[in-house]
């Protein structure tokens, strides 16, 4: 069987024996590719767990959408890649000079995309979604009145509503993930230990009993990993 508790980070590199024994579902085959062209795959009680999410937040006016699920290594790799050679162009068409656009970028892929064997995405235990509204509601109506005036004042207006509701979906999708087993891995507060920055975007499945202890406990993955070694030492 494999463990819903495995750990992949930079100090801990994927581990093929911690993913043994699980079975992997590809998400939605009708529309299968996810935002980095990758068909979706999530392990099968993760896949179950996310669809439980997915159908509840319907009630909230929320759709849950996958876009990034299990990846291997050298697709870890392709990924950094593409957005090494995104942001270098970004950088270079802002007026920087190439030589320091090219550190900024590189700069950027080691803050936000983790390298081969050390993203937890290798074990499809983790995803990346996205929210949306399933019918227009007060804010998205607001936004699209501002869109509508086409004046940059007002599209700038619509940028900050949208991003307000997005901050609102999140909040109520954060609220429900550990009844389904999830937790958000990725927060600022947790940085120093996690080496990744805040990623509201990123849940990772771990059982239900394990995200109740895990938030109960106010610690990351990696410092409540440590500490039932300690106790199991202890004991």
């Amino acid at each position: 069987m494999g463990n819903y508790l495995a750990l992949v980070n930079s100090k801990h590199k994927f581990n093929v024996e911690d993913v043994e024994g699980f079975s992997y579902i590809e998400y939605e085959k009708e529309n299968a590719k996810n935002e980095d062209q990758f068909p979706i795959y999530l392990e099968e009680e993760t896949y179950k767990a996310f669809m439980g999410l997915k159908k509840e937040l319907t009630e909230s006016n929320i759709n849950l959408k996958v876009v990034s699920g299990r990846r291997t290594p050298a697709q870890q790799s392709d990924i950094a890649k593409q957005i090494y050679e995104e942001k270098l162009i970004q950088f270079k068409n802002s007026g920087i000079k190439d030589s320091f656009a090219e550190e900024k970028a590189q700069e950027y892929v080691s803050s936000f995309v983790n390298k081969p064997n050390e993203s937890e995405h290798h074990t499809g235990l983790a995803l990346d979604a996205q929210p949306s509204r399933i019918k227009e509601n007060f804010l998205t109506k607001l936004q699209n009145s501002f869109i509508n005036k086409g004046d940059s004042f007002s599209l700038k207006v619509a940028r900050k509503i949208e991003a307000l509701d997005r901050r609102v979906m999140n909040r109520v999708v954060h609220s429900k993930l550990e009844k389904y087993g999830f937790i958000l891995r990725y927060k600022e507060e947790d940085f120093a230990k996690t080496g990744v920055h805040s990623e509201p975007w990123h849940y990772r499945f771990v059982g239900r009993e394990n995200a109740k202890n895990i938030n109960r406990s106010g610690l990351c993955l990696e410092d409540f990993i440590l500490k039932q070694i300690e106790n199991e030492q202890i004991k």
